[in-house]
């Protein structure tokens, strides 16, 4: 909550947004690991890896980092299970996040 200043009507925008726009990376992310696209699997990581961070969602962050450095680093093997990783550690953020949206209500 200090992040946002307390602010509910913004946490509540922030998680709605997150929902909304990581289903997209995520999406976007498998494809360029199939394509094998380290670009765009560098980029996308880093999208939700800078989003997952503002809402201090720690362990999605840091795993969203390890597979934006997969990509820069244009290594993508392993990329499938790391991103399976950070889809199930995006959930339990989402649900730690609705909770407390939920909680501060």
């Amino acid at each position: 909550m200090e992040r946002i200043d307390g602010d509910l009507g913004l946490l509540s925008e922030l998680v709605e947004l997150l929902r909304v726009d990581s289903q997209t990376q995520i999406h976007g992310t498998r494809e360029a690991i199939e394509s094998g696209n380290a670009r765009a699997v560098q980029v996308t990581a880093h999208t939700l890896k800078g989003a997952l961070s503002n809402l201090a969602a720690g362990r999605a962050s840091r795993v969203a980092e390890e597979l934006e450095s997969m990509g820069a680093s244009g290594q993508l093997n392993g990329a499938d299970e790391k991103l399976n990783e950070l889809e199930q550690e995006l959930a339990r953020a989402m649900k730690g996040l609705e909770s407390l949206r939920q909680e501060v209500a």
